[in-house]
């Protein structure tokens, strides 16, 4: 049954998140980690959406059960929520609007000399690329700014941490991929008797869970176990 094909790694790993997060963030008072409960709920949407048309698109392969527009258009909805976010934890150090709105026109611009370029039925794989080097750079700013605050925050229970730790661990990995995907298939196909398309799978599922695992954390941390420095505001 197709049912049975929704619930994937990815998908559950995903549901899991935004039930934590539904019941950990829905009456925060910071409108940035409130938005996260949309944002997963969106996520688990597009992935349910995605997961049923990559079914129908293995039972009769066509333009038109493709997924592929799908995760384009939601690229830059995920990029406007993540770049929301980071301007949330951004502005205890510095005024970081000018940064956040030129990272999102440069991702938008990239987006739309794709979509002209290539249409929409086609990955937009440059797009991607850009907007994963942004939130890595945005993330090692963070941190830098971290390390460096007068304030004490103890990081095993502080969500902007794990919430950015999240970030960088899926942000880098899939950039990486992306950048050496011959050279990593290559290598672990060796250790791994799979086709590539399914060893990038596990690789991508790994990178899921470590991304929705730090964020779901945080999330716990931001509604029960947070105990740090009464600096903290975010």
């Amino acid at each position: 049954m197709i049912i049975l094909k929704l619930f994937t790694f990815n998908t559950v790993s995903e549901l899991v998140c935004f039930i934590v997060t539904l019941f950990c963030l829905t009456k925060d008072k910071n409108v940035a980690w409130r938005s996260m409960v949309f944002f997963m709920l969106l996520t688990c949407v597009v992935e349910f959406t995605g997961a049923y048309l990559k079914a129908l698109y293995r039972i009769s392969p066509s333009m038109a059960h493709s997924n592929v527009w799908l995760y384009n258009i939601f690229g830059i909805v995920e990029a406007s929520f993540i770049s929301l976010m980071f301007n949330n934890l951004f502005k205890m150090y510095f005024n970081s609007r000018p940064v956040i709105i030129g990272g999102l026109v440069l991702i938008v611009a990239s987006f739309g000399y794709e979509l002209a370029t290539r249409g929409i039925m086609l990955g937009f794989h440059i797009t991607a690329t850009i907007a994963a080097i942004i939130f890595i750079l945005y993330g090692l700013v963070y941190f830098y700014h971290l390390l460096k605050a007068d304030a004490f925050y103890d990081l095993k229970v502080y969500p902007p941490f794990w919430w950015v730790a999240g970030v960088l661990f899926f942000y880098f990995g899939s950039t990486v991929i992306s950048i050496f995907f011959d050279q990593i298939t290559e290598r672990l196909s060796l250790l791994i008797v799979a086709p590539r398309r399914y060893i990038t799978g596990y690789i991508y599922a790994v990178l899921n869970l470590l991304l929705y695992g730090c964020w779901s954390y945080a999330f716990v941390c931001k509604k029960w176990l947070i105990k740090t420095s009464p600096d903290y505001s975010s």
